[in-house]
């Protein structure tokens, strides 16, 4: 007697066959163009509806009579002189040039 899976039929043929049917169905039962479409549809209406609340957002600022450009003056510059690559030296500096933009 030999110890072998009992199973009726062929594990080949049963997955060839699933492949067939899936690609069957994926092919001709649901149509690839008419699912990506709203798909398609929703991010650009995402990407108007975006544009548009980013314009307006920028129009309520400016009918505030707010300037978009900074008015102090951006020490970022000095931060990129460190040479030190000691990531503490690093963040000391940093909080050093906090405490004197706010004493300013």
């Amino acid at each position: 007697m030999t110890d072998r899976p009992k199973i009726k039929g062929n594990p080949l043929l049963v997955t060839v066959y699933l492949l067939v049917l899936c690609y069957i169905v994926g092919e001709f039962v649901i149509p690839k163009y008419p699912l990506l479409y709203p798909i398609h549809l929703i991010g650009i209406l995402g990407l108007i509806i975006s544009l548009f609340f980013f314009f307006s957002g920028f129009n309520i600022f400016t009918s505030y009579e707010e300037n978009p450009a900074p008015t102090s003056p951006s020490r970022l510059p000095e931060l990129w002189k460190i040479k030190d690559t000691s990531h503490f030296q690093k963040l000391k500096t940093c909080l050093n040039v906090k405490k004197q933009m706010k004493g300013k």
